[in-house]
């Protein structure tokens, strides 16, 4: 379908273009084919055509790190250190679930992601073998998604961990079926040296990235460095596993000579303030990262230990966190976030969006402003980041595909989606006892 947006600011994100006031965005099939002023966007016809007077459009947001079955067990073991969280309260539920429960937590968390504007979401899922039912509810519901196959293969809690020939078969036969699956090793303590580097051999042949949780506590790092005498960004790069196409995860705990490997292999981190927050893991260095030239991306984690899939909150907490880390309220502005939320996940999963701009992909959102909360914003960006919430996202479109409109989901049943979720958390934390 060719939509055509009318009015409204642009925020595309493009250095050269900046902010659009009463600017158009034609669409055709799935790319973006004008970014321009109204007047000239007038001269075009569309099957669809939006007015978006009083509305900013911007890049959705791109989520580059959750576990979404974890919908289903939001505050089960709230207040609690990284591990011994995994232990009590994560770990002893995800074997127990089925495929159903996997792809129903799924809907609902691409339901939440959706209305809080995010067009891609990067999920690792681990624990169970049904990473297909992750697959088949990105297919269904439309959202752009990336699966990165989670594995565990040694320390780790004994139902979850799997033997290295198993999980190399499985990962190559999805990664021969989808060209959205990457290698997701859970942490490098939690893996061999000979799986760590078999799965950079598979992501290199296949053309992926490789995908992992990088120093999130000094906890899970220590066990690192029992076992290997060095820490876990030491260890990838001694393994060669650091490139432009490696994506880490949190990055909270990192020397400086880590955040030198990272720098100069150009690599990737995901920034999940958040959870990092809520488990108390510690705050990831993004300044110093993005300064040395790595890439940071942004992401909400799993909800267990976010709360919600909110990422305004995200943006805004990474704002916030990094000034008074710093006592520098300028040391990061809302730019620097944005670029985080949009530019920079499109930038580490190789693909042509988080801008609005000729050529790329049509993965954009569009904001009602005329809201108590934004009513009369001076700064677009600055009001995105500070001010807005999901409740202003009117519209996702992704791919060329209107995902929701009026706030209403356009493929899915919301309420069906709500009942089959609550009774399987039901039944899954139940299960615990």
């Amino acid at each position: 379908m060719d939509i055509l947006i009318l009015g409204g600011t642009i925020i595309t994100m493009d250095e050269e273009r900046g902010v659009l006031k009463d600017g158009s965005v034609l669409i055709r099939d799935n790319r973006i084919e004008f970014v321009g002023s109204r007047s000239d966007g007038e001269s075009f016809s569309a099957e669809k055509v939006i007015e978006a007077r009083g509305k900013y459009v911007l890049p959705g947001f791109i989520n580059m790190h959750c576990h979404m079955f974890q919908v289903l067990l939001r505050t089960v073991g709230a207040d609690m250190i990284l591990l011994d969280w995994l232990k009590t309260a994560i770990w002893p539920i995800v074997p127990k679930m089925s495929y159903e429960d996997v792809y129903n937590g799924a809907l609902l968390a691409i339901a939440e992601n959706i209305k809080s504007g995010v067009t891609t979401i990067v999920e690792m899922h681990y624990g169970n073998p049904h990473f297909e039912a992750v697959l088949k509810a990105f297919e269904d519901t439309k959202i752009r998604g990336f699966l990165a196959r989670g594995f565990y293969e040694v320390e780790a809690y004994e139902p979850l961990r799997e033997k290295a020939d198993d999980i190399l078969e499985d990962l190559k036969g999805l990664m021969e079926k989808y060209e959205n699956v990457m290698p997701g090793p859970m942490h490098p303590c939690f893996v061999s040296n000979d799986l760590l580097v078999a799965a950079k051999e598979l992501a290199d042949r296949f053309g992926r990235n490789y995908y992992t949780h990088l120093a999130e506590s000094e906890e899970d790092v220590q066990l690192l460095v029992k076992r290997e005498g060095k820490r876990d960004a030491e260890l990838l790069h001694d393994l060669n596993i650091l490139d432009e196409k490696f994506i880490g995860v949190h990055a909270c705990r990192l020397n400086d000579r880590e955040i030198a490997y990272l720098g100069e292999s150009r690599s990737n981190t995901v920034h999940c303030p958040t959870s990092n927050m809520y488990i108390a893991d510690g705050v990831s260095p993004v300044i110093e990262l993005s300064r040395r030239g790595v890439n940071v991306c942004l992401a909400t984690d799993g909800p267990a230990s976010t709360g919600r899939q909110d990422f305004f909150s995200e943006m805004k907490t990474a704002a916030l966190l990094h000034k008074v880390y710093h006592d520098n309220p300028a040391i990061i502005k809302a730019k620097d976030v944005l670029r985080m939320a949009t530019v920079n996940g499109a930038k580490a999963l190789g693909i042509k969006a988080g801008m609005i701009k000729e050529g790329y992909l049509a993965d954009l959102i569009i904001l009602d402003m005329w809201k108590v909360n934004t009513v009369h914003s001076y700064d677009p960006i600055g009001a995105v980041v500070y001010s807005a919430t999901p409740e202003n996202v009117d519209t996702v479109i992704v791919d060329g595909r209107v995902l929701m409109e009026g706030r209403r989901l356009t493929l899915l049943e919301e309420d069906d989606i709500l009942r089959k979720a609550y009774r399987t958390a039901e039944r899954l934390i139940s299960s615990r006892n």
